[in-house]
């Protein structure tokens, strides 16, 4: 798959640029932030929840009779997700205070943020609501 920025050759075989976006922008503060890591060290920390998730669109949720959201598919024992309460099964219905309707939203987190920020997800269990803070750690 072609990268960032990518080369791609076109339906008559001729390269012509192109650019797969990654869906959002990141802030040029992040992008500052992120460049003087890798100048000074030679690398980038990210930041990581310890979490595995599948978008749950309302239509869906709305026949299964669950929270439109982003169901828990998984959660890596140890990490960040599991040591914030977080269980497999649940639906995370809001990251921040803002409806959770894409990975995307994640991802956009673990860009922006740093190991040892913290992020506030409310979610669903059983049939009830409750919210819990995951303290980002940094990605294994």
């Amino acid at each position: 798959m072609p990268s960032a920025g990518a080369t791609v050759p076109n339906e008559s075989g001729e390269s012509s640029g192109g650019s797969i976006g990654l869906g959002f922008a990141i802030p040029v503060d992040a992008a500052k932030t992120i460049s003087d890591e890798i100048i000074a060290t030679g690398h980038v920390t990210h930041a990581y929840f310890g979490l595995q998730t599948v978008p749950i669109p309302e239509a869906a949720a709305a026949q299964a009779g669950v929270p439109a959201g982003l169901f828990v598919a998984g959660v890596p024992a140890g990490g960040p997700a599991q040591q914030a309460g977080m269980q497999p099964g649940d639906v995370i219905t809001t990251i921040n205070g803002q409806p959770a309707t894409s990975n995307v939203q994640l991802q956009e987190l673990t860009l922006t943020k740093k190991p040892g920020d913290t992020v506030e997800l409310g979610y669903s269990r059983d049939g009830r609501n409750a919210t819990t803070t995951v303290t980002l750690a940094e990605q294994p």
